[in-house]
C-alpha cells in the first residue's frame, strides 16, 4: 500500500497558496514553482515589478506564463537582458519587437522635433520656400500618421501653408 509501480509519474502534492497580503516575490517564486498552468496564470496576477516578471519568465515551466509576463514588462534594459538570455523563441521575439518599436518611436520623435524646428524657421522667411515646405510634408508624412510627437510640426505645416496661400493670393493681387 502507498507503493507506485514502476515508471510511473509521482503524485503531486497541491502546491500552497502564498497568503493573500504575501510579497510579490513570493508570489513569483510560487508562479515559479508551480506545476499546474491554471494556477500558475492565476497567481501571476500578483507579481508586479519588472525584475520579478523577468524571474518568472526565466524559470516559469509554462511557454504561456512567461511571455505572459514578458509582456506586461516596460523596462527597456530588463526587456534587453531577456532578449539576449531567454531561450524561448517567443519571449525572445516579444523582447526584440518592443525594443525596435521603442527605438523607431524614438527616433520618429526625435526627427519630428527636427521637422517642426525646420518649419519655424521656414515661417521667419518671406516669401516660403515651397519646394522646401513640400519636402518636410513629405517627410513627416514618410514618419507615420498618428502619436503626440508629430502634433507641433502637423500645426506649424498647417500655419505654413496658410501663409503660402496668403502670400499666393497678394500676389494675385498685385498683378
Amino acid at each position: 500500500v502507498g507503493e507506485r509501480p514502476p515508471g510511473s509519474a509521482p503524485i503531486e502534492a497541491p502546491q500552497a497558496q502564498p497568503a493573500a497580503d504575501a510579497p510579490p516575490a513570493a508570489w513569483a517564486e510560487a508562479v515559479c514553482n508551480a506545476t499546474d498552468k491554471a494556477t500558475a496564470t492565476e497567481w501571476s496576477r500578483h507579481v508586479v515589478g519588472d525584475e520579478l516578471l523577468a524571474e518568472v519568465v526565466l524559470r516559469s515551466k509554462f511557454a504561456e506564463i512567461r511571455l505572459a509576463a514578458a509582456q506586461r514588462i516596460a523596462d527597456k534594459a530588463v526587456l534587453r537582458r531577456l532578449a539576449e538570455s531567454s531561450k524561448d523563441k517567443h519571449v525572445h521575439r516579444h523582447c526584440a519587437d518592443a525594443l525596435r518599436a521603442s527605438r523607431q518611436e524614438s527616433t520618429r520623435a526625435r526627427r519630428a522635433v527636427e521637422l517642426a524646428a525646420s518649419v519655424r524657421s521656414l515661417l521667419e522667411t518671406t516669401p516660403i520656400a515651397i519646394n522646401h515646405l513640400l519636402e518636410i510634408e513629405k517627410e513627416l508624412a514618410s514618419l507615420g500618421k498618428g502619436g503626440d510627437e508629430t502634433t507641433e510640426c502637423e500645426a506649424l505645416l498647417a500655419e505654413a501653408r496658410e501663409r503660402v496661400l496668403q502670400e499666393t493670393q497678394a500676389q494675385i493681387e498685385m498683378r
